[in-house]
């Protein structure tokens, strides 16, 4: 019988700086596989926001279309998970450095 790998479930570094999750429910065969082809094909993946910069816009913008004579319906503000607070600032910091999203004065 094969035996699965990665049980502690903790990222693996295909470089420096760069770490991945894999599925600890996957057999060594299929783990050993995996990490191969990762490192063979390493420069190929976007490993932070700021490897993603020569995505076109038109493939990433969000766009609200409304059929006439319709009007936006303003929601009240949901409250964030104060435990995940902290991390949700950091995405928004990296997602603000790459410039792939930017502050709006009436959001």
């Amino acid at each position: 019988m094969r035996t699965t790998s990665n049980t502690d479930n903790s990222p693996i570094e295909i470089e420096p700086r760069k770490l991945m999750n894999i599925n600890p429910n996957l057999f060594v065969e299929q783990n050993q596989l995996l990490l191969q082809l990762l490192l063979k094909y390493k420069k190929e993946f976007a490993w932070d926001y700021m490897d993603m910069k020569q995505i076109h816009p038109n493939l990433c913008t969000n766009h609200i279309y409304l059929k006439d004579g319709w009007k936006p319906i303003r929601q009240p503000q949901h409250h964030m998970n104060p435990a995940l607070k902290e991390v949700m600032k950091e995405e928004l910091q990296k997602l603000l450095s790459a410039n792939f999203i930017y502050p709006i004065s009436d959001s």
